[in-house]
């Protein structure tokens, strides 16, 4: 079941529904504050739609490498496990 949460995020207030734990929920919006201060600080714009622009890009960016990160480890744990099936 959905619930509603409030969440704040770079100085509005959002309401959320979601079916995650409230803490969850939380969680999210407060790493989405966060990445769009760290932008507001390291940019000169005050523009509230290209921080939020720009700190998607940055989360993006950081997913997509920690996947393809964990795609690596997955495809050296396959050949591992191969190679070990065939040396038992």
């Amino acid at each position: 079941m959905k619930r509603s949460v409030k969440v704040e995020i770079f100085g509005h207030e959002y309401i959320l529904k979601a079916e995650n734990e409230d803490s969850h929920i939380q969680r999210v919006a407060d790493f989405v504050d966060g990445k769009m201060k760290e932008v507001s600080v390291s940019t000169n714009s005050k523009s509230v739609t290209n921080i939020a622009i720009l700190a998607a890009l940055n989360i993006a960016d950081e997913y997509l490498q920690i996947k393809e990160e964990r795609e690596r480890v997955e495809a050296k744990a396959r050949d591992l496990s191969r190679l070990l099936d065939t040396s038992l």
